[in-house]
């Protein structure tokens, strides 16, 4: 009868392994579920910082858009009036003078160098 006994002590530590190793897998399980749910959540936080950023260089660039049609409309305003002054002042300007043109005394060539220069002509 002892290895009845034995085999039903063996049975009863094989069940009790069994339920230990089962138990084990349901911690681990809920542990794998609780860091799948935490990727999740870090993922979805990460995204929604990616998010955050895109709209914030969305902004800067709409601001720097902004900023750059206010300076070009200044520009053109500038110019109008600076146009319109000069529109102004050129009537009660009289016309410029032509600039004077100093060109060089002509180059008196002997007859011979007359003549070359007509041959190469």
């Amino acid at each position: 009868m002892s290895t009845k006994a034995e085999r039903w002590t063996r049975k009863r530590e094989l069940e009790e392994e069994l339920r230990s190793v089962q138990a084990q897998k349901q911690v681990i399980s809920e542990r794998m579920a609780a860091l799948q749910k935490a990727l999740r959540e870090a993922q979805a936080r990460e995204a929604a910082a990616a998010a955050a950023a895109a709209e914030a260089r969305a902004k800067a660039q709409v601001q720097q858009a902004a900023e750059a049609a206010a300076a070009a409309q200044r520009a053109r305003e500038k110019a109008a009036a600076a146009r319109e002054n000069g529109h102004k002042e050129s009537k009660k300007r009289a016309a410029p003078e032509p600039p004077v043109i100093v060109q060089p005394p002509p180059v008196q060539l002997t007859p011979e160098e007359q003549y070359n220069q007509k041959q190469q002509r």
